[in-house]
């Protein structure tokens, strides 16, 4: 394979159990042009110390060590600018967003290479499955069932990602020029995936490897885990996204499969007592399809301030058990 250059960005944030193990994943790697851009945002424990004495220990000479890149953030700015910031200065054909809680498979970066190099240009992602494991790093499950491997949607899959996020994050390789064009994150929000998938899915294609390339570390304080607790400030961030969604859709079929998005989320803001944004949902799906009753009902309980959420809390509660 000619010189082709990966640039990984690895986001750091309290990794301190994690981030060696993450970082060795990417040095044992079996592709040799990886440029690697390790980033800490303001981490409050010991997550910056370890990563400086890992830097230390790569060899000297070894080819590697050149090109690693250490940028030390004071102050919490969140996923979004940390990662622009290493991305402007990313010179990689190809990006790998990786969170340094996960964990990348040996062969990860040369099979998602091989692979982007036999497509044509106008696919920009390329992922993967993977297996979840636990803070133990235990093998918990898969992202994708064997069984569901099948029908995961491959080209323009804008429609799809709209209706539901279903790729997992750290099995992407994105080609730089789709992230140059949509000039990096939206750093107007608290989160970066949702936003991506949507605005780059509408002019690049995807393509699904069905191989298990990555681990992907499942926390009890996880991003996804936060959704669903009272008063997060995700779900604001997810309104912004779907008003994006809205005037990026070209059909009344792109707009039904929204309104899943919006209705789950209407509800889910409920669920967690964001009573406006109840409500701005659901102004937004009135543009996109009739309201239900039960849409009307959630409407009622948001504008009476129902504390849907004391239910609700008990309810996970007792299905965690």
């Amino acid at each position: 394979m000619p010189e082709i250059w990966l640039s990984i960005i690895a986001l750091c944030y309290n990794h301190e159990r994690f981030v060696k193990e993450c970082l060795q994943s990417v040095f044992t790697q079996n592709y040799p042009f990886i440029e690697l851009l390790i980033v800490d945002d303001a981490s409050t424990d010991q997550s910056v110390k370890i990563i400086e004495q890992w830097i230390q220990n790569v060899p000297n000479d070894s080819f590697f060590k050149k090109n690693i890149k250490f940028y030390k953030i004071q102050e919490n700015i969140g996923n979004c600018k940390a990662f622009n910031l290493a991305f402007r200065n990313a010179k990689g054909k190809y990006i790998i967003d990786l969170a340094t809680d996960d964990i990348l498979s040996e062969n990860q970066i040369f099979r998602q290479i091989q692979t982007f190099e036999t497509q044509a240009q106008d696919v920009g992602i390329v992922f993967s499955n993977a297996y979840l494991i636990s803070e133990k790093s235990e093998m918990i499950g898969q992202h994708f069932k064997e069984k569901d491997t099948k029908n995961i949607p491959n080209g323009l899959i804008y429609k799809y990602l709209i209706e539901k996020s279903f790729i997992s994050a750290p099995s992407m390789i994105i080609r730089k020029k789709v992230l140059e064009e949509l000039n990096g994150y939206d750093e107007n929000l608290s989160y970066e995936d949702y936003d991506f998938w949507i605005r780059s899915s509408r002019n690049w294609k995807y393509y699904f490897l069905n191989e298990i390339l990555v681990k992907k570390r499942v926390l009890s304080n996880s991003h996804g885990k936060t959704f669903y607790m009272k008063n997060n400030p995700h779900l604001k961030s997810t309104l912004k996204v779907c008003k994006k969604a809205f005037l990026l859709n070209q059909n009344q079929e792109e707009h039904l499969a929204l309104a899943v998005s919006v209705r789950y989320h209407a509800r889910l803001s409920l669920f967690t007592s964001h009573f406006d944004l109840v409500l701005e949902f659901a102004e937004l799906l009135k543009k996109l399809d009739k309201l239900t009753l039960k849409d009307k009902i959630c409407i009622f309980l948001a504008k009476i301030h129902f504390p849907v959420n004391l239910f609700y809390d008990f309810y996970r509660k007792i299905r965690n058990k």
